[in-house]
């Protein structure tokens, strides 16, 4: 059974505290974050844990605009063709994110270009058949939404050195 938590009694605080993966990829927190990913063996925490509405940490990073928290779960491992009890997978969060006014386009934006960094694939349908751009369409009013995100998209392709971050995955036939 895979844990998304530890007791961290290394803390410099009077009381050890326990950190859960989802907390602190939601609040962007980074030190705590390197620690739980540096300690999950040890501890098995599951980069990919989900939390009740079927969320997994690289989604939450992504949906509150936090690019270093999504490099650091990539590189840790966890998987960006997850989706959710909805059906939406990291891609569709970052598009979320961008017409959140808490969060907006930029810190959206750094969140895409983390999962172009890592390979992820950015054209990642919903269970309804849906991608990212359609997802700003259907989810939002202004127009300006759409074209935003085909700029995040277009900065996110410069950025990437390989054409082949934006192909879908392949399968291996054995």
């Amino acid at each position: 059974m895979h844990a998304s938590s530890f007791h961290d009694e290394d803390d410099n605080d009077d009381a050890p505290k326990t950190l859960d993966i989802h907390d602190v990829t939601r609040k962007g927190q980074l030190k705590p974050l390197a620690k739980l990913l540096k300690h999950a063996k040890q501890y098995n925490i599951e980069v990919d844990a989900l939390d009740e509405r079927g969320r997994t940490p690289l989604m939450l990073a992504c949906r509150h605009g936090h690019g270093k928290c999504v490099e650091y779960l990539m590189q840790a491992g966890a998987s960006p063709d997850i989706k959710d009890n909805d059906g939406y997978a990291a891609i569709h969060f970052c598009v979320l994110a961008s017409v959140d006014r808490l969060v907006g386009i930029s810190r959206a934006a750094s969140g895409i270009r983390a999962l172009g960094k890592y390979r992820a694939f950015l054209d990642r349908k919903t269970v309804d058949g849906f991608t990212a751009g359609r997802v700003a369409k259907t989810r939002t009013l202004p127009r300006a939404i759409a074209t935003k995100l085909t700029r995040i998209r277009v900065v996110a392709h410069q950025q990437c050195t390989s054409p082949s971050r934006f192909a879908p995955p392949t399968s291996s036939r054995s």
